[in-house]
């Protein structure tokens, strides 16, 4: 064999060992390439994992959150509805009281025999000065003495203090009977029913 074919032979074995080398280095890579693709995929479900809690417990917390914004808007809705039928009523039950006619009348006369049927006979019942000449026949009536009202600040420019304040015989029993007291009684019963409207739990 000649030099020249010692040379392809060797030349060639050279080629099919530097193919092998780089077949060889080929898989290598190719290994290590999944190998960190698995690891890199294994880390970063792990990591979502472990951060699973901390997203869940985040969108449970804005979820919270606007559940309570809405129950608040409709908290204000639910009292803004009920000052509006409140100062409705109170300005009906001013000029009703203002008017000082049958209607009034009728109205304090009741008010009277509610509130002396809560206190007994015998009872102290106390009204406005305005009404004290309207009331005296009821109250005599019922076997009760009459009073007047004392009315704190200013006076009673809205009428509110109008109405009858019951006080038992013995002073252990006294009902609030006036139109201011029953209002607040009445912005109590009507809030409830608005709110459950709203979805507002009161």
């Amino acid at each position: 064999m000649g030099v020249d074919a010692i040379v392809r032979l060797i030349e060639a074995e050279a080629a099919a060992e530097a193919e092998r080398i780089i077949a060889t280095a080929r898989d290598q890579a190719a290994g290590l390439v999944d190998a960190a693709e698995a690891s890199v995929v294994a880390r970063v479900r792990e990591a979502g994992e472990r951060a699973e809690p901390t997203y869940r417990a985040e969108a449970m917390r804005l979820v919270n959150a606007a559940r309570l914004r809405s129950l608040e808007r409709r908290a204000a809705q639910a009292a803004s509805l009920v000052d509006e039928v409140m100062a409705g009523a109170q300005q009906r039950l001013a000029a009703i009281v203002a008017e000082r006619g049958d209607r009034w009348r009728s109205a304090l006369d009741r008010l009277i025999a509610e509130t002396v049927k809560l206190v007994g006979s015998d009872a102290e019942i106390l009204v406005r000065g305005a009404d004290v000449e309207i009331a005296r026949p009821t109250v005599e009536r019922l076997g009760c003495r009459i009073g007047e009202i004392e009315i704190d600040g200013p006076g009673d420019r809205d009428g509110l203090s109008a109405g009858v304040v019951g006080r038992s015989a013995d002073d252990r029993i006294e009902v609030d009977a006036t139109l201011a007291a029953r209002l607040e009684r009445a912005r109590t019963n009507l809030s409830e029913p608005i709110a459950r409207l709203l979805g507002v739990r009161a």
